[in-house]
């Protein structure tokens, strides 16, 4: 692949002082993660991994540099791109610990990935707030969330660096916000589903189920039950024009489900399912330390099923029975469907403490 060199702009923000280059502020108290981690521990994890952040590679062929004033963060990124994987890369860095340390596990969680893997996650990542960070990153920026432009610095320089080759696909549009839904968002989010998939209005895009199903997708009582779910999550992408995507996880030991995934009919096409999908993985791989993301697909959305296997995922051979006689799930227009089940094995990225479990 051709060399490419690329900046971006400053991140947002301003006037923070609290993540300079010495590391986190002691004002900033002992904030914990939900599984108890305390900013004192996630500031000497933050510190071990920036220790390990490698040199940029001798022949780097792809490159991007920017800064972040506020904390006077400066990145220079080095790739070395062979047969569309990252077989090496690394960073100059200097500035506050976060940005280093976000550096070091961009490195960790995008070695050996293709391409198009890598600009994936990076979108990913230049768009989440604070909460679907994993640890120890999310603890640091609960006590300081003005540092979110030290912790994004690194993976938009990795997006500058990729996106030239790997086309078009919209992510690093700072008017969008990936973020974990609440109980107000609830009946936009039911709105959101029934238009993807029910009705005249679903009919403008590819997800519509309009010719299996009528009746309703979903309903307010069952969306609050998801985002009550203590085991749940609902991600979702906004903009000034409101929600335009979301998608549900709910995790089981080792494995996480992945449903309610819908993304508006005029918005179709332009990339955000892909980039709500990624989402979905990395939250379930980084996050909730997952090794599988499972679904159920109507066995006769072949086009759908075609989406996902060209995503890597790959039917189990088994089949789930659809609820018939159950209204909340829709009134059925034939007699024949049914759940196929489909799989992706995910790759280790940050794991726990902020370290990298590299799967090759």
């Amino acid at each position: 692949m051709a060399g490419s060199g690329g900046g971006v702009p400053p991140g947002a923000g301003g006037g923070r002082k609290g993540l300079l280059a010495g590391g986190l502020s002691r004002g900033a108290g002992c904030s914990r993660a939900e599984s108890g981690l305390t900013l004192p521990r996630a500031r000497r994890r933050l510190a071990a991994l920036a220790s390990r952040l490698p040199s940029p590679p001798g022949r780097a062929s792809l490159v991007a540099s920017g800064e972040n004033p506020d904390c006077r963060d400066r990145i220079a990124l080095g790739i070395e791109a062979l047969a569309g994987r990252l077989a090496a890369l690394g960073a100059e860095a200097s500035g506050c610990l976060l940005a280093r340390a976000s550096a070091a596990a961009m490195c960790a969680a995008t070695l050996g990935r293709t391409e198009a893997e890598a600009l994936a996650l990076a979108r990913v990542r230049c768009l989440a707030e604070a909460a679907l960070w994993p640890e120890p990153f999310a603890v640091a920026l609960a006590a300081d969330p003005g540092a979110l432009p030290c912790v994004r610095l690194p993976w938009r320089l990795l997006a500058a660096a990729l996106a030239p080759a790997a086309g078009p696909e919209p992510v690093t549009d700072r008017a969008l916000t990936l973020r974990a839904a609440c109980r107000a968002d609830a009946p936009a989010l039911v709105d959101l589903v029934e238009g993807a998939y029910r009705g005249e209005r679903s009919r403008r895009g590819w997800t519509t189920e309009a010719e299996l199903l009528d009746g309703q997708r979903t309903d307010l009582a069952m969306v609050e039950e998801m985002l009550d779910d203590p085991e749940g999550r609902i991600l979702v992408v906004s903009s000034a024009e409101g929600l335009l995507g979301c998608a549900h996880l709910r995790r089981e030991r080792s494995h996480a489900w992945f449903g309610m995934f819908a993304v508006r009919p005029e918005r179709q096409r332009s990339g955000l399912g892909s980039l709500l999908l990624a989402a979905a993985e990395d939250h379930a791989r980084s996050v909730w330390r997952c090794r599988e993301l499972r679904m159920k697909v109507i066995v006769q959305r072949a086009e759908l099923i075609a989406w996902y296997r060209r995503r890597g995922y790959r039917p189990t051979g088994g089949l789930a029975p659809f609820p018939y006689g159950d209204p909340r799930f829709g009134i059925p227009r034939r007699d024949d469907l049914a759940f196929a089940i489909l799989a992706k094995r995910l790759r280790s990225s940050i794991g726990r403490g902020g370290a990298s479990e590299s799967a090759r």
